[in-house]
């Protein structure tokens, strides 16, 4: 039963009943694991009505915040619409978050009531918890099991733990309860303006304690109308849920965008981005969505996956390939901006139905419409690689704060090693002094919340955001980053140097390193900390990296045998960094020394954010006696 509003007025709880309305029947929600299952827009909304009701029944007044730990999955989402509805503010916390961490976040945004996933997420939630106290009132435990009983006893644990614990199965029945607050919900909803904060995004804390960003209504829905408007996507679309839903991405694209478009929405397995997982490719083996958004890890990960399988071809095949690619990407190099329409050759089509088609469809991408890589510039040498398989990936930049995307690179409208042009409606200027990208409109944020100081800082004088990026705009509109502010070092000499793109230099110089990482700040010469390609258990080496001395299997070892001279590994670093040297815009900006760091740069050791970006100052201080050492002999 949809409940309706006291008022007309566009909120997000409207326009998610709007959505039911037109498309009640239509498939919502599909979910493959724990057990195969799908939800109706009409069922996915009569939970979250549930949720909202059971709540209210708990007294939860507007403006409440409700956190959300867990995997992506139909509950997680149900959890959210459930506190929107509410009018309550979620907020999801990342899945990998420390117990510490959970704690911090749970008291930043004085949460009411927290819903995790049993298991570890819940037991991090769980223990976190037990240091919070008021107002937190709740925890409310969901779970992926087939047989929700079997679970029970750990609901139980919890609950012998903390008094407050809840299973999802008893929220939910106290929530239909027709007594339990219900009659509140009309009343609530009414009361929601657009003007007011909707949700709460954690900005992911790269160089300190992580911060609330507050969206309003408007913000979203401007967002959401844009998008619709730019891209026309409709409910005949297809998406894959696989991204932390508790990034600004995945929350639009997965949370808000289907629930207001109508759209079908399918979760991949929870270990979707672990590595040498296969369950990505296989979810889209079946899905075959119509978009698919990948941070550039994701992207790299497909383009190595591929790549080996291509080394293992017979040598005709291989060459039919080569040749496949090269007379592709000839033809996707000469596509762009005003160009706004891509017309192959007939060597293309023939590539693109001999080859090219083929590999897509074991891709599951054959379908896609719109490629997309967010959170970091993608390196040209994989756009370029997938450019070459007939498959243009397009640049999306944004943040927390800006509701997701400031600009895109569309296939229309696209120029390479760009991140595309702002969006309709967005005013965007480089300041003239210090090169920093400032940003104006609808989709920009209200504020840090409880972080009045932040939040003025945030701002210049006549209104402007200021994205801490540096960056350039051309004459067409489209922009190019550079670097950000933060990240900006500072030469003993003075020079300032943007350390990204020596970073993808090294790793385009060295395929066997992962990540690498500049340093540098107020030092006299610059050097860095490499991270080389290794298995799952993150030690173990993989690809190129368990080629270059084959006697060596361990990152560990490596790092020993890197700093020895006469080994393959020193000589391959000192080949590495002679070749990256070349791409130096000046002396002062070539790498002198590097050291190979003993295990891969992971999310679970806090060395990357869970968007997988590096969290610089914590590995400076991880690693601060070997880099002081880089210098001690300099």
């Amino acid at each position: 039963m949809l409940e309706e509003s006291e008022s007309k007025v566009r909120t997000l709880p409207s326009a998610f009943a709007d959505t039911v309305k037109r498309h009640g029947d239509r498939t919502a929600l599909v979910e493959y694991q724990p057990i195969a299952r799908h939800y109706t827009y009409k069922a996915y909304y009569e939970e979250s009505v549930a949720v909202a009701n059971a709540l209210l029944g708990q007294g939860a007044r507007p403006g409440d915040a409700a956190a959300i730990l867990g995997s992506n999955s139909p509950s997680y989402l149900i959890a959210y619409w459930g506190a929107l509805l509410a009018g309550l503010l979620p907020c999801g916390i990342y899945p990998t978050s420390s117990e510490a961490s959970c704690r911090q976040l749970l008291q930043l945004a004085r949460c009411v009531v927290a819903f995790g996933e049993c298991g570890d997420c819940a037991a991090r939630l769980v223990a976190a918890a037990t240091s919070v106290g008021a107002p937190l009132r709740r925890l409310v435990v969901w779970s992926r099991v087939a047989d929700e009983s079997a679970e029970e006893p750990v609901i139980e644990t919890y609950r012998r733990i903390d008094a407050r614990v809840v299973s999802w199965r008893e929220f939910l029945a106290a929530g239909s309860s027709r007594d339990n607050g219900a009659t509140y919900l009309p009343q609530r909803l009414g009361a929601q303006n657009p003007q007011q904060a909707a949700v709460l995004v954690f900005t992911s804390g790269t160089s300190g304690v992580p911060k609330a960003v507050m969206l309003s209504h408007k913000n979203i829905l401007f967002i959401i109308d844009t998008a619709r408007k730019l891209i026309q996507f409709d409910e005949t679309w297809r998406s894959v849920s696989y991204l932390p839903l508790s990034h600004v991405a995945a929350t639009m694209l997965d949370i808000i965008g289907p629930a207001l478009v109508g759209f079908e929405l399918h979760f991949a397995a929870p270990d979707v981005l672990q590595p040498g997982s296969r369950s990505l490719v296989q979810t889209l083996q079946t899905v075959r969505p119509d978009f698919f958004v990948g941070v550039p890890r994701v992207w790299e990960r497909i383009a190595e996956q591929l790549q080996r399988v291509g080394a293992d071809r017979s040598p005709p095949l291989r060459w039919l390939s080569a040749w496949a690619k090269q007379v592709t990407l000839n033809e996707a190099q000469q596509w762009t901006y005003p160009q706004t329409e891509w017309r192959p050759g007939w060597r293309a089509r023939i590539a693109n139905w001999l080859v090219l088609w083929p590999i897509r469809r074991v891709l599951g991408l054959d379908r896609a419409r719109l490629l997309i890589s967010s959170a970091a510039p993608l390196g040209l040498e994989t756009l370029d690689y997938f450019a070459s398989l007939g498959m243009q990936i397009c640049d999306l930049y944004g943040m927390s704060e800006c509701t997701g995307p400031i600009a895109i690179n569309l296939p229309w409208n696209y120029r390479r090693g760009t991140c595309g042009r702002a969006l309709p409606g967005t005013h965007v200027r480089v300041d003239a002094v210090s090169g920093e990208l400032q940003v104006q409109g609808q989709h920009v944020f209200l504020g840090y919340l409880g972080d009045p100081v932040s939040t003025a800082a945030a701002f210049t004088s006549d209104g402007f955001f200021r994205t801490g990026d540096l960056a350039t705009i051309d004459a067409d509109g489209f922009i190019r980053l550079t670097g950000r502010m933060k990240e900006l070092l500072v030469t003993a000499g003075g020079e300032n140097i943007a350390p990204l793109p020596l970073e993808r230099a090294l790793e385009r110089a060295m395929p066997a390193v992962a990540r690498a990482m500049l340093i540098g700040d107020r030092r006299k010469f610059l050097s860095c900390l490499l991270a080389l390609h290794t298995a799952a258990d993150n030690e173990t080496l993989a690809h190129e990296a368990a080629q270059v001395d084959p006697s060596i299997r361990r990152a560990d070892e490596a790092s020993e045998a890197a700093s020895v001279p006469d080994t393959p590994w020193h000589a391959y670093i000192e080949r590495g960094l002679a070749t990256a040297n070349q791409e130096a815009v000046s002396r002062a900006a070539q790498i002198r020394k590097a050291w190979v760091v003993p295990r891969a740069f992971t999310v679970q050791d806090q060395t990357l954010t869970p968007t997988l970006k590096l969290r610089r100052s914590h590995i400076q201080a991880l690693y601060a006696e070997q880099i002081d050492r880089l210098y001690q002999t300099g």
